[in-house]
């Protein structure tokens, strides 16, 4: 009986001691999950924390990049804008100093241009001479000023007054003008030299009459042995015939055939040029008696004019010329030319 009851007590106390390691151990085993569960709790709130801090951060920063943006283009919108105005005032006194002073190419070809015409126009005043003795010869032009013109007599004429120094450059100059030359032309002709004379231009046709009949009714050509009649883009190129053939006392004037006939004298049929001829002021009748004021073309009424001189055989006719009904004068071997292409041509000096 004891041995049951020792049994039944051990085995009450091993129940129990079971009972209570189990009871130790779900407690143990409670114990540590809540420790994990809270550690994991713990892991995932800062998990959470860190992706929340990560999203607040992103969406910060995309909120932040345009405004950030937006300051930088304001700065370099800023910037530019300084660095334009900066510019621009670095500009202004280079453009304007480009617009005073040429670039260095320019200037080196406008040096050598300068220098060239300065040499030119010394030859051309040391074969003038600076004597005020009264010119033999006097150098009749009749112009409107145009801008042909002016480019002609700045541009070729310094070269033409070296080519002939005997009938250009030793000679008065009287110029029958709608404005007055300026004083860079004027020089040209050396001191004491040149005269103006102002009109205004009643036409094409009616001022080239206007012009040789002004001049004979006021005297301009009296006490000169010769007159030469040019317009200023007429050019001679070579006053040899010219000076050897004006020397001739049985010649009274020298003309050009507005259709260049081989005629040399006594050429009734030829129609005279007024642009070009060289003429002695005695062969020049009163025009108030003698001259066509009814004929309206130049050359026909001129022609008239000159009858007599071309009956008496004491006209001659410029050589080497290549008009075909044009009243210029052409021809690559003419010791006279009236082309515009020419004066193209003609470089400034």
């Amino acid at each position: 009986m004891k041995c049951r009851v020792r049994r039944l007590l051990c085995g009450a106390l091993l129940i129990a001691l079971m009972f209570a390691w189990t009871a130790i151990l779900l407690i143990t085993l409670d114990q540590h999950s809540r420790e994990l569960g809270i550690r994991a709790a713990e892991r995932d709130v800062v998990e959470f924390v860190v992706r929340e801090e990560r999203k607040i951060a992103r969406g910060l920063r995309k909120e932040a990049r345009p405004i950030t943006h937006r300051d930088d283009d304001d700065d370099d919108d800023e910037t530019r804008r300084e660095e334009a105005a900066a510019a621009v005032e670095t500009r202004r006194p280079i453009a304007e100093a480009r617009r005073e002073v040429p670039d260095r190419a320019a200037v080196g070809a406008a040096t050598a241009r300068e220098a060239t015409r300065a040499t030119i126009l010394e030859v051309a005043k040391r074969s003038r001479g600076h004597s005020n003795e009264k010119s033999k010869t006097l150098i009749f032009i009749a112009t409107h000023m145009s801008e042909l013109h002016n480019t002609s007599l700045q541009n070729c004429w310094p070269e033409a007054l070296t080519r002939s120094p005997t009938l250009l450059g030793s000679s008065d100059v009287l110029f029958f003008t709608t404005t007055a030359p300026t004083q860079d032309i004027v020089s040209l002709f050396g001191p004491n030299r040149v005269r103006v004379e102002l009109y205004t231009n009643p036409g094409y046709q009616e001022g080239a009459i206007l012009a040789l009949t002004t001049a004979v009714r006021k005297g301009w050509f009296n006490g000169y042995d010769w007159v030469v009649r040019l317009n200023p883009d007429v050019i001679i190129r070579d006053e040899t015939w010219l000076v050897q053939t004006m020397q001739d006392p049985g010649v009274d004037g020298i003309f050009a055939d507005c259709y260049s006939r081989p005629c040399t004298s006594h050429c009734t049929g030829n129609i005279v040029h007024t642009d070009f001829f060289v003429v002695r002021p005695r062969a020049l009748r009163n025009v108030d008696e003698y001259y066509n004021h009814n004929d309206k073309i130049a050359e026909s009424s001129f022609k008239s004019y000159m009858q007599p001189t071309l009956v008496a055989g004491k006209d001659r006719w410029l050589p080497h010329t290549a008009q075909k009904g044009a009243c210029r004068v052409q021809g690559a071997q003419s010791p006279v030319i009236h082309d515009h292409e020419f004066i193209e041509r003609c470089k400034a000096p």
